[in-house]
């Protein structure tokens, strides 16, 4: 009831983790007047994200909690979704690799006027992509595989 929102909530806090340094500052996306340290991204937009997705989540389980039935759904379906889930969270975090191998140079501004190196922006996302986002991928891919090969 508690601990799969908490740690939903810290997934999807990786996800923007990985996403808002280069869609802040390359690609201009959306801006952060006053910056912040992690690549013109300040820590208060990434616990905002922990503590909303939380919420969402946390209210979710509660809403699951009091439902008087169960959809009916097959092993094999679930299954699915679960396989789906966990490649569209990967997918959406590799896509940052592909600019990281092309090797773009040079340097950006943000709205703080802080320079930062395009090459450093890109190859720090790739690290923080590896040890967050590919491992809740390969943790929760092993988990579906386990819990299948126990039925």
């Amino acid at each position: 009831m508690i601990a799969l929102p908490v740690v939903a909530a810290f997934v999807m806090t990786q996800w923007d983790v990985v996403i808002d340094p280069p869609e802040a500052t390359i690609s201009k996306a959306w801006i952060w007047h006053d910056g912040g340290a992690h690549f013109g991204v300040p820590l208060s937009n990434y616990l905002g994200w922990l503590l909303t997705s939380w919420l969402f989540y946390q209210a979710f389980a509660l809403y699951l909690s009091r439902r008087r039935y169960v959809l009916a759904q097959s092993a094999e379906q679930a299954r699915a979704l679960r396989l789906v889930a966990i490649l569209l969270y990967l997918c959406s975090g590799l896509t940052h690799v592909t600019p990281f191998l092309i090797g773009q140079s040079g340097e950006v501004v943000d709205a703080a006027n802080h320079v930062w190196r395009v090459a450093d922006l890109r190859e720090t996302t790739v690290v923080i992509l590896l040890f967050t986002m590919v491992f809740t991928s390969v943790l929760a891919a092993l988990r579906l595989a386990t819990d299948a090969a126990d039925r």
